[in-house]
């Protein structure tokens, strides 16, 4: 039993060294890393350059990121910068490369050769061989198809001696490789890569290691031709139609109103970009740079942040004329109507409906009962206005039986300056004249007839009202000249008290209005430029605050009337005048503070 188990043993011992030895001369007749490249030769050396072929060995293809020769006049090109490189397809299936050099070999000169692997995380290379050029034919006459152009465009660059291979080709603009898309002897096709971020790229040929600059090729600058939207809102996305865009998001530059806004994505021939925080609207061109100069918008947009804009008004463009709302409904009196700069009188009344956003004509009146004045009110569900100087008297008109009547005013009357209805009682300001001079009287309408309850002395014409906490108050426009006072009438004392100065731009040619509680002048001029902005004074701290731009076409001389909360702010004056020879607007607002 002993001999058996020692024989037993002696054989296991004899087994493993044997397999052990076996396994051992296979792997010592692997390669290592040094033969990964080997066999390099060089031939067919002529005048129109050489072949150049080496074979891979003990490399599974899939672990080959690149493969190529370099050559030099220096002894050791893979350690050089003046050498040529040029990439190869990658080994065919019995590991050979090969390259048809044909540039970069000059006559009658010794160069030094080698072929490299890329792998993963290494680069190996083989032997170095020498041979003597005996020249190459060269890449010549270049001519590119254009000298400019944008991202993403084929540029073709047609010449002599080109390749086809992919290995043996290569173009840069300055640092970014292009995408070749088709090669022969006599074309390339390339595309403008993405992140070229210089307007003057120098495009870079390399063929067979020899490489060609050209240096007059510029990008085109961007321009904008439309956006998805003219208004919008803060967080709103809006997209900008134009060309030549970088299609790198971070390589274009937007600003609106000089504040740069998030671009969220970007091509060629669009931008989209998120609207930027924001506290009053405004309107203005957009600027768009990518690499060179920026390029601004001949249009502007507009940013809203207390407006909506409704579909412009059906009837004709009309100035200096009366709105009101009255049982849910909003009702406008046309006054002056704008056409190729005629003045004329118009004489139709329009009906407003918030819930469908339409408008309904509802009467064409006599030329002598023309709304001339925006002063106007709504006194037992009828609408009121002045009519024409040469007929001073008053306009009602009831909307559902479409009946019309008038009421005298004094013969003398000179202008309407305002009127307004406190507790079911209307009163009229109007200016007289009294023995050649002109007086300002407060009107009360007692029993059908207007009474003169008293002067007003420093009442500014041209100006606006409103009616709060029971009170008329009377603010902006002039007296001899243009002013800042308000005025306040209390009519259960019939007095009036001065109040604090309205602090904007002074004006004339504005419009009043309340919503909750507090009362707006809207717009205006200052006699000689527009005035595009709204305030908001408040009655229990007799204070003003600026409360919104004014973004319309318009910019005085507007309609307006007040419903759950809302102003509906139509038409007005989009040129500058002192009386109403202006240039009328079909514009509609919703203004909602």
């Amino acid at each position: 039993m002993l001999k058996a188990s020692v024989k037993s043993s002696t054989w296991f011992l004899i087994s493993f060294l044997f397999i052990n030895s076996f396994f051992s001369c296979k792997k010592e007749s692997q390669s290592t890393p040094q033969q990964y490249v080997k066999n390099i030769t060089v031939r067919n050396v002529d005048s129109l350059g050489a072949l150049f072929s080496a074979q891979l060995v003990g490399l599974d293809r899939t672990q080959i990121k690149k493969v190529g020769f370099i050559w030099s006049l220096e002894k050791d090109p893979k350690s050089t910068s003046d050498r040529f490189l040029v990439e190869t397809e990658k080994p065919d299936l019995d590991g050979i490369i090969t390259l048809k050099a044909e540039t970069g070999i000059d006559k009658d000169v010794t160069y030094n050769l080698c072929a490299f692997v890329e792998l993963t995380t290494e680069t190996y290379y083989g032997d170095v061989i020498s041979f003597v050029g005996k020249g190459s034919k060269g890449v010549d006459n270049l001519l590119f198809n254009r000298n400019q152009g944008t991202w993403g465009d084929t540029i073709t660059v047609r010449g002599k001696n080109l390749t086809s291979a992919a290995g043996q080709l290569a173009v840069h603009m300055n640092n970014a490789k292009a995408e070749v898309i088709f090669a022969n002897k006599d074309e390339i096709h390339f595309v403008i890569p993405a992140d070229v971020n210089v307007p003057n790229p120098v495009i870079k040929l390399s063929v067979n290691g020899s490489e060609r600059l050209y240096e007059w090729f510029f990008l085109n600058q961007p321009s904008i031709d439309s956006v998805s939207q003219k208004y919008f809102r803060m967080g709103e996305t809006v997209t900008v139609y134009g060309k030549n865009f970088s299609p790198i998001v971070a390589n274009n530059k937007l600003t609106f109103n000089n504040q740069s806004v998030e671009i969220t994505a970007a091509t060629n021939k669009q931008i989209q970009f998120k609207a930027p925080q924001a506290t009053l609207s405004v309107g203005a061109k957009l600027t768009i740079q990518t690499i060179a100069d920026p390029t601004t918008s001949e249009f502007d947009v507009f940013q809203l942040v207390h407006y909506r804009k409704l579909s412009d008004f059906p009837g004709p463009a009309s100035l200096g004329f009366f709105a009101e709302a009255l049982n849910s409904k909003g009702y406008v009196g046309l006054s002056y109507l704008d056409g190729d700069n005629n003045y004329y009188y118009h004489h139709e009344i329009w009906e407003f409906n918030p819930s469908s956003e339409q408008w309904t004509k509802k009467i064409a009146s006599s030329a002598n009962s023309s709304p001339l004045s925006s002063a106007s009110f709504v006194l037992n569900n009828k609408l009121c206005a002045p009519t024409s100087v040469s007929y001073p008297y008053w306009l009602s008109f009831d909307p559902l039986t479409g009946e019309i009547k008038g009421n005298f005013l004094p013969n003398n009357t000179q202008n309407v300056i305002d009127a307004f209805v406190i507790d079911n009682t209307a009163y009229c300001v109007i200016s007289l004249i009294i023995d050649q001079n002109q007086v300002i009287k407060l009107l009360k309408l007692i029993e059908g007839d207007w009474v003169d309850i008293g002067n007003v002395n420093d009442m500014n014409t041209d100006g606006v009202g409103f009616v709060l906490n029971g009170m008329y108050y009377n603010a902006t426009g002039y007296k001899d000249y243009l002013n800042p006072n308000v005025n306040r009438y209390d009519p259960k004392t019939n007095q009036w008290k001065k109040m604090s100065d309205f602090p904007g731009t002074l004006r004339r040619g504005a419009v009043g209005f309340v919503i909750n509680g507090k009362g707006y002048v809207y717009g205006g001029n200052d006699n000689s430029s527009p005035v595009k902005d709204v305030w908001e004074y408040s009655p229990d701290t007799d204070s003003w605050n600026l409360k919104e731009h004014i973004v319309s076409e318009a910019h005085s001389r507007f309609a307006a009337f007040e419903m759950e909360g809302k102003a509906y702010i139509i038409g007005g004056d989009k040129n500058y005048s002192v009386n109403y020879y202006g240039t009328a607007s079909k514009e509609i607002w919703v203004f909602e503070p």
